[in-house]
């Protein structure tokens, strides 16, 4: 079970003490934040975020919501104030350059973890482990038609980490997010296609899904256990999705069925905005 500083009520009937588990809603996420207090934020370097919209706001001293990170944040909290480990990587004009930024490695002089495996080295420093990956803004591309590389390195570190990997769809057509699923057989990754819309000021943006829906993972693994379902479950603060995905229950040719068919996870609208599908991308039928 996990942790809870309060009251709370444990039966036993039987001989053998419980087990504590291991706390399996913590968010790893790596993204930009340029305006970021560097003092509290330090590079490539895993930040403890304990489910605090205050703590969360230094990463946008000038609050105009440059970067991925302020706007994924506000996304994981608007589903639970979850303990979310933060890597802020350097922004950088050049798409190459920036991803590899955010994939990072082993500095060749210090050996520190930069990038994405700094989540590696979180436990370590902070004594969390993330098992909710995410790196909003870079997941969603296929660099000349290839698989895209941060997903392709996150397989690797949720496989040491043993946590799974959101990745957000590329936003265009049904047949470009199949493609996409097609290029990954593991059940570390979890893939969502389309994007959410969401009020910014008096703007409607255009937001990659993996934020909400880790914070919506982390809310079910909190609230009900690792085991219960992650579709069919709210998605607070989004007001549409950037295509529309007809849905209805038992249509084995809805589009939400379609795309949950070839392991794509979606958003549907059936009494407020929902997940809907469970399955990863894993090779094995």
């Amino acid at each position: 079970m996990a942790f809870l500083h309060g009251v709370e009520v444990l039966e036993i009937d039987a001989g053998p003490r419980p087990i504590q588990t291991v706390k399996s809603s913590v968010v790893g996420i790596v993204g930009t934040a340029p305006d970021a207090d560097a003092d509290a934020f330090p590079l490539n370097t895993p930040v403890m975020v304990a489910g605090s919209r205050s703590h969360a706001a230094r990463l946008d001293m000038a609050s105009n919501g440059r970067g991925t990170l302020p706007g994924a944040m506000d996304g994981i909290f608007d589903q639970i104030g979850a303990a979310t480990v933060v890597v802020r990587v350097e922004e950088d004009a050049d798409t190459t350059q920036q991803l590899a930024n955010v994939i990072g490695g082993a500095h060749a002089g210090t050996g520190q973890f930069e990038g994405a495996h700094a989540l590696l080295g979180a436990e370590s420093v902070l004594g969390f482990a993330p098992r909710i990956t995410i790196a909003p803004g870079f997941t969603h591309e296929r660099p000349a038609g290839n698989a895209n590389p941060v997903v392709a390195e996150m397989q690797g570190i949720c496989e040491r980490l043993r946590a799974v990997h959101f990745a957000d769809g590329p936003n265009t057509t049904d047949a470009d997010a199949i493609a996409f699923a097609g290029d990954f057989g593991s059940d570390r990754i979890y893939l969502s296609d389309p994007w959410h819309k969401v009020l910014s000021g008096s703007d409607i943006l255009d937001r990659p899904p993996s934020a909400r829906l880790a914070g919506v993972q982390a809310k079910v693994d909190n609230n009900i256990g690792f085991w219960a379902s992650l579709s069919n479950q709210t998605i607070n603060g989004i007001v549409g999705t950037t295509r529309p995905v007809d849905f209805k229950l038992g249509d084995a040719n809805s589009r939400a069925n379609l795309l949950n068919e070839q392991k794509v996870g979606t958003t549907i609208r059936q009494n407020g905005y929902r997940t809907w599908g469970n399955r990863s991308l894993t090779d094995d039928t």
